[in-house]
């Protein structure tokens, strides 16, 4: 279903809203995910031409209990091109 609706259209008002937002405000919003004591699931697809693994990494770095999943056969959509994920997500949440 979301494949379907993932047209030029959708993917053009993604990027905008992305780009909307000032680097400076997101910038200060990461300064105290270090303090966050919640389990935290980083699943990263290292295939990701716009947002590198190694950000992945950094942010399991910075979150104190934070489990990392780099899917190496998946890109900037993993959910999407991996259905499996959503099951470890579930899995994930269950165990709160």
């Amino acid at each position: 279903m979301i494949w379907d609706t993932n047209d030029r259209g959708n993917r053009r008002a993604i990027l905008e809203l992305y780009r909307s937002a000032p680097e400076s405000e997101l910038a200060a919003a990461g300064t105290r995910q270090s303090e966050l004591t919640c389990p935290a699931l980083v699943a990263w697809g290292t295939r990701d031409p716009y947002l590198p693994a190694e950000l992945a990494r950094e942010y399991a770095r910075v979150l104190p209990n934070a489990e990392l999943l780099e899917l190496e056969d998946a890109g900037h959509w993993p959910w999407m091109e991996r259905p499996d994920l959503v099951g470890t997500v579930v899995e994930f949440l269950g165990r709160g």
